[in-house]
């Protein structure tokens, strides 16, 4: 049994949880992701790191070995996971 209680779509939420899970869930494809299971103890974090995290993860330059995104292609697949790529 985890140590902090995570929560699920379908979890009780307050009406400040409510709000935030709305968002996300209209923006993450009615799925909660990791990282906010946790936050969403502290909606108002949640609330500015959400749209943070999808900023840096979808707006930036940052190469995909950063932010964990997946190559749009199965050729780019291999190019990242080259060891001669990831020496770039």
């Amino acid at each position: 049994m985890p140590r902090i209680p995570t929560f699920n779509e379908s979890s009780d939420f307050n009406p400040a949880q409510r709000r935030v899970v709305d968002a996300i869930l209209g923006r993450r494809g009615g799925r909660i992701p990791g990282p906010y299971r946790v936050s969403l103890h502290c909606p108002e974090i949640t609330e500015v790191w959400h749209p943070l995290g999808e900023k840096l993860l979808l707006q930036s330059s940052f190469p995909p070995r950063l932010t964990g995104t997946r190559p749009a292609s199965a050729s780019a697949a291999v190019v990242v996971s080259s060891p001669r790529a990831r020496a770039t």
